[in-house]
């Protein structure tokens, strides 16, 4: 008898215990493209240079939706998902993409750089009719025209 109502009181205890920690303060994260950006960035834009290198032989593109960017990267289809604040502007690191074989010398090689400089970027600017994705020193890194 002793046994139950020591436990009663020890798993009282704990529940009151638990009922009082503080709730948790997240931090408040960069908000998906709102409508507004969508409107500005919207459409299918064409890659014109990666890296400072005009591509002119292969059709890459990029389009932005709601939350997403989508396109047709040197041989594969690819979507992520895009935060936008203001001109900051963050492609999510992880970059879905179908997985077939490019024909094309270095496609496949080009592909992954493209990938991997997408998430490099930091801001956005229109320039001239051009959309410039920006890495953190403000340089201008891949460069699309509608």
């Amino acid at each position: 008898m002793m046994h139950r109502l020591l436990l009663l009181i020890v798993m009282a205890v704990i529940s009151w215990g638990c009922s009082m920690v503080p709730a948790t303060v997240v931090p408040e994260s960069p908000t998906p493209m709102t409508p507004a950006s969508i409107d500005t960035l919207s459409g299918e834009w064409t890659l014109q240079q990666m890296n400072g290198e005009s591509l002119t032989e292969l059709t890459v593109s990029l389009e932005f939706t709601a939350a997403q960017a989508t396109g047709v990267s040197f041989c594969n289809n690819y979507s992520t998902t895009v935060t936008a604040d203001g001109d900051a502007l963050t492609f999510d690191a992880a970059i879905a993409a179908t997985k077939m074989l490019c024909p094309e010398g270095d496609a496949m090689q080009r592909e992954q750089v493209y990938f991997e400089t997408l998430g490099t970027i930091k801001t956005y600017a229109e320039v001239d009719g051009r959309l410039e994705l920006r890495d953190a020193s403000g340089k201008p890194v891949l460069v699309y025209q509608r």
